[in-house]
């Protein structure tokens, strides 16, 4: 796969996960991925919005990821890369999407949003 400056060898379609702090550019660059590569894109805020959800909620999550899996595992199924467009810090979550790689014998390229030191200072003080 090319991707503007660089290309990428794989096997099979990957899985790639974008993860990172809000503001880190995760939608901007996995936007641009899905353009680039006709990947199947999956973004929590996006399903919740489809969910009729308002508002994030901790009690919405395990429904909102079942179904980015669900249509991960039809995406692969179907001969389709995936990109999973969410804060994946949580050890739990990163292992789910290994073990379902693992499943199906694909890649998986991550892809960690960092600010700059400065970066996080200021947004912390604007919260």
């Amino acid at each position: 796969f090319n991707i503007g400056l660089f290309s990428l060898n794989f096997m099979s379609y990957p899985l790639i996960m974008a993860a990172g702090p809000p503001g880190t550019g995760k939608t901007t660059s996995t936007k641009y991925l899905e353009q680039m590569l006709g990947f199947a894109r999956y973004e929590p805020n996006e399903i919740r919005a489809e969910l009729g959800f308002t508002r994030y909620s901790q009690s919405q999550a395990p429904l909102v990821r079942i179904i980015e899996f669900q249509r991960t595992i039809e995406s692969i199924l179907n001969g389709n890369g995936v990109i999973h467009d969410a804060n994946h810090s949580k050890a739990s979550i990163r292992k789910l999407t290994y073990e379902l790689a693992n499943q199906y014998v694909l890649d998986v390229v991550l892809i960690e949003h960092i600010y700059s030191e400065g970066e996080a200072k200021r947004r912390m003080r604007n919260r």
